[in-house]
């Protein structure tokens, strides 16, 4: 498939496949293109944001749900948490395993729509933008699971993106977005449907050397009034809303994490 700058033909294309559709996958090239972000120091600014919204004891047993390549996980682990993480991708976690020798960390291939332990963690995080990418039903789902995994009055963090900051980006530039590295480049077209609250991104990729190919991502970004639904049907109580490092929420808010507790 190949990308221009106009959007058009993304939806028809996002129609073809559930496998394409909600492409969720952290590969290989997304590491190479996020890299100037995913710094050591951007890790250790998100572990202590992490353990700031947590406030959990040291000892304390902790899910990194969607770990990736455990940049988070490893770092807690050596501060004295116990962690788990699961992912679904075992590229993702073979690089974990590299990152946390000497560590004692639980990785786990798993889907975390079947993840079947109940009332063992203290705390659960899906950080770095993991969560959304399913059909509404299969995200109520997900949540309802990390709320039983949790203890009563455990904590659960969802770091994903802001409905309203990324619609108000959009209206006001709609070009893609092209990130370039050492000469590959990477160019993101996104559109953003107000009526189902799925953002739609065609991500091209175009190596120095290899071929150009394009993957569909699709992500819900629900309101707060849905957020709100959305962990009262899972048995969480909402505790806040805010932008990352305790930003208030605006039209410019890029990012939102979500804080709730699992109910008594």
């Amino acid at each position: 498939m190949e990308m221009t700058g106009e959007f058009d033909g993304a939806e028809e294309a996002t129609e073809s496949s559930d496998e394409v559709l909600y492409d969720a996958y952290f590969t290989e090239d997304d590491h190479y293109f996020h890299s100037e972000y995913l710094t050591d120091e951007q890790a250790d600014m998100d572990a202590a944001e992490i353990l700031g919204l947590l406030s959990v004891p040291r000892g304390a047993r902790l899910l990194d749900a969607g770990c990736g390549d455990g940049r988070l996980a490893t770092r807690l682990a050596a501060l004295g948490y116990d962690l788990v993480g699961i992912d679904h991708d075992e590229d993702q976690l073979d690089r974990a395993r590299t990152r946390s020798q000497g560590l004692a960390i639980d990785w786990r291939r798993e889907d975390l729509h079947q993840l079947r332990d109940e009332s063992v963690f203290d705390g659960a995080f899906l950080w770095f933008n993991t969560f959304g990418f399913g059909s509404v039903a299969s995200n109520h789902l997900l949540v309802r699971r990390l709320s039983d995994a949790l203890r009563p009055g455990g904590t659960l963090l969802i770091d994903t993106l802001w409905r309203e900051g990324i619609r108000g980006v959009l209206e006001q530039e709609d070009s893609p977005v092209e990130v370039i590295i050492d000469g590959a480049r990477q160019i993101d077209a996104s559109s953003f449907d107000q009526e189902t609250g799925y953002l739609t991104t065609l991500r091209s990729v175009i190596p120095v050397n290899g071929e150009r190919y394009t993957r569909v991502l699709r992500q819900w970004l629900p309101t707060l009034a849905e957020w709100g639904q959305l962990l009262e049907a899972a048995g969480l109580t909402m505790i806040s809303t805010q932008g990352r490092a305790g930003e208030q929420l605006t039209e410019d808010t890029l990012e939102l994490v979500v804080v709730a507790k699992r109910d008594a």
